[in-house]
């Protein structure tokens, strides 16, 4: 499934914006876009940041996701590695492109932390398309190494209390540490499956359960009514989705590094 990346001008854009200095090199997105798909990486999904400022419109970060039909993670999960492109022609951001997976039984996109995959970073200045095709080989070199990881933590089992202690460190990276004491968040809402086959208490499972809730938005905090007959009283709220392309990159990676604290933790013990 290829997307069109024309209905987003900044992936398009052709200039950079007024405001960057004369050091500054202007690379197309399109060009990496091109390097990428004669390796037979294509895209497959893509973003822009909103933009309220009329000058920065069409210069503002956007992130796309390739995937190559070619490489395949082969486990019960249907896994395919990723190549996330992120760049802006703002004059304040480099190409960067990160190892990312995509779950089929989810439809949910994920991303791999440094640990795993160091992103590799190309400044405008001094681009050349051979850097992006190492960096494209650096990242087919990794696959066999983050299926490894992910047969791991397939075979963690864990109990009801290390899940609990899981979501807690969870939310604490994504809302912070006073937000969680002041907020009531109820961790056996967050770690209830979407579907049946997260239902084993699984390192992996858990993992999935917690990252589709955070990005795609979930029952799991306890609110007030505001209005109406039951005003005043509590019910479990919708908690929002992520639609910032920084916050999704942020609580992608910061759950990679707790899964794989808890792995740590468990082979340990």
């Amino acid at each position: 499934m290829n997307i069109d990346l024309e209905r987003f001008d900044s992936i398009q854009q052709g200039d950079s914006a007024g405001r960057t200095s004369g050091k500054y090199s202007f690379i197309p997105t399109t060009t990496v876009v091109n390097v990428l798909e004669k390796h037979g990486w294509e895209p497959v999904r893509a973003s822009e940041v909103k933009c309220r400022d009329l000058e920065r419109r069409g210069f503002q970060k956007h992130l796309i996701r390739f995937r190559n039909s070619k490489i395949i993670i082969k486990n019960k999960d249907q896994l395919r590695p990723e190549i996330v492109l992120t760049n802006a022609h703002d004059g304040l951001a480099s190409f960067i492109l990160q190892a990312g997976m995509f779950r089929v039984v989810c439809a949910n996109g994920l991303i791999v932390a440094d640990s795993v995959f160091a992103k590799h970073r190309i400044c405008h200045m001094g681009y050349t398309d051979h850097k992006v095709s190492l960096a494209i080989e650096a990242m087919c070199d990794s696959v066999p190494k983050i299926g490894n990881k992910v047969e791991e933590f397939q075979a963690i089992d864990m109990t009801k209390d290390e899940q609990g202690v899981f979501a807690m460190a969870a939310l604490a990276m994504k809302y912070g540490e006073e937000a969680v004491e002041e907020r009531k968040f109820l961790t056996d809402a967050l770690l209830y499956p979407s579907r049946s086959c997260d239902k084993e208490h699984t390192l992996w499972n858990t993992y999935n359960t917690i990252q589709e809730k955070f990005i795609k938005g979930g029952r799991f905090e306890v609110k007030e009514v505001k209005s109406g007959y039951y005003r005043g009283r509590e019910k479990l709220g919708r908690s929002r989705g992520c639609n910032s392309i920084n916050e999704s990159i942020r609580i992608n990676k910061g759950l990679w590094m707790l899964i794989e604290r808890m792995a740590e933790l468990k082979k340990a013990a």
